[in-house]
């Protein structure tokens, strides 16, 4: 019979209050290296917030969670947290 496993994920969720705040008003690496590449904008220099994704452009309001998922390393450097 096959086994299937699911590895491990890690989830971040930053809380958009619009106007160009976020909840804990600390921008991580990931959210100002979105900007830099342009997968981050805003339209007109102001809300709304558009994000790129593999689905087509999202729009963000206010109140919206931006979330990051990404694979959790191991110690043994494979990601399958193991």
């Amino acid at each position: 019979m096959p086994r299937f496993r699911k590895k491990p994920v890690v989830i971040e969720a930053i809380k958009y209050l619009g106007g160009g705040n976020i909840e804990n008003h600390e921008t991580t690496d990931w959210m100002w290296n979105a900007f830099e590449t342009g997968v981050m904008r805003y339209d007109n220099g102001s809300d709304p917030l558009i994000i790129k994704t593999l689905e087509g452009d999202h729009t963000v309001s206010p109140g919206d969670f931006i979330i990051r998922i990404y694979l959790e390393e191991s110690p043994s450097g494979r990601g399958d947290g193991g």
